[in-house]
């Protein structure tokens, strides 16, 4: 795979527990790959995998992520963002409001 992201161990955990699920010795893998940045080959030989096996693992879970940006409507764009925890409640305030102000204009 061409292109390297990363991403956090809870988007991760979400995207591994949806469609079907990934064993836990596969997510611990994809996490030390994904999260942690280690390379495939290293995290292959620390667990007797083939690099292969992990690499199409990373291709899946980066196919899952490239479709749920394919949904995105007009007008939005796609961002992730780190947030403090302390910060979560104001953040969640803050799509709520967004996303009831985007409701009532489209049932107007």
């Amino acid at each position: 795979m061409a292109k390297k992201f990363k991403m956090t161990k809870e988007k991760l955990r979400d995207l591994a527990a949806t469609d079907r699920k990934i064993d836990s010795v596969t997510l611990e893998m994809l996490e030390r790959v994904l999260v942690n940045g280690e390379s495939q080959r290293a995290v292959a030989e620390a667990y007797g995998a083939k690099q292969q096996f992990i690499s199409d693992r990373v291709r899946n879970i980066y196919e899952r992520v490239s479709n749920q940006a394919k949904h995105i409507p007009d007008g939005f764009e796609l961002r992730s963002i780190l947030v403090h925890k302390d910060g979560l409640d104001t953040l969640n305030k803050f799509e709520k409001d967004g996303l009831v102000k985007q409701l009532s204009k489209q049932l107007v």
